[in-house]
């Protein structure tokens, strides 16, 4: 047998082993995107995005930008979002037990969650901490991505917020961030 006729043969079993084990991949994410799609059509929005919702989203694109991105965290357009009205800033709830599926982007790496089988997404690296195995989540989408902005009742952007302002702020300029009622 020539080279040629062992490349003829070998290109084809590694081309479909590549198809192989890369579909599935493919499947579930475009399975994931699509479920997206198919409940923002179809559901209807709960509220709008709340003042204190709004302030946590501009501090998470400006002083927490940097610690966002060393916890693994997807980068959104935070600070836009803080800014969004009308249709954008509609908030949505989904009900279910929260799916894992990740892979690595970097070396800390990045999980994504799915619920009802929408991706998303919380800026916290102990959400597992907020979930039970039945979950009610509000949520406001970005991008294709859900973030959380309640879980199961307690507001987890707002304590995200307010965790996060202790950790990157000296003490007095943290006391001044945080909203007095």
């Amino acid at each position: 047998m020539r080279a040629k006729d062992i490349l003829e043969i070998l290109v084809p079993i590694f081309c479909v082993l590549v198809a192989w084990r890369v579909t599935p991949i493919f499947w579930r994410f475009f399975k994931v995107w699509f479920n997206g799609i198919r409940y923002r059509c179809s559901a209807r929005p709960i509220r709008q995005l709340s003042e204190q919702e709004r302030e946590a989203l501009a501090f998470l694109g400006g002083p927490a930008y940097h610690f966002r991105a060393l916890v693994g965290v997807t980068d959104l357009p935070w600070k836009k979002l803080a800014h969004v009205t009308g249709r954008r800033a509609q908030v949505y709830r989904l009900q279910g037990p929260l799916q894992t599926w990740g892979y690595a982007v970097h070396h800390f790496g990045e999980v994504h969650r799915c619920i009802q089988g929408v991706e998303v997404h919380m800026p916290l690296e102990n959400i597992e901490d907020k979930t039970a195995p039945h979950n009610v989540v509000e949520v406001l989408f970005s991008k294709g991505v859900a973030i959380i902005l309640t879980c199961n009742g307690r507001p987890s952007l707002v304590e995200t917020m307010h965790h996060w302002q202790t950790l990157l702020l000296p003490p007095a300029q943290a006391d001044a961030a945080k909203p007095h009622a």
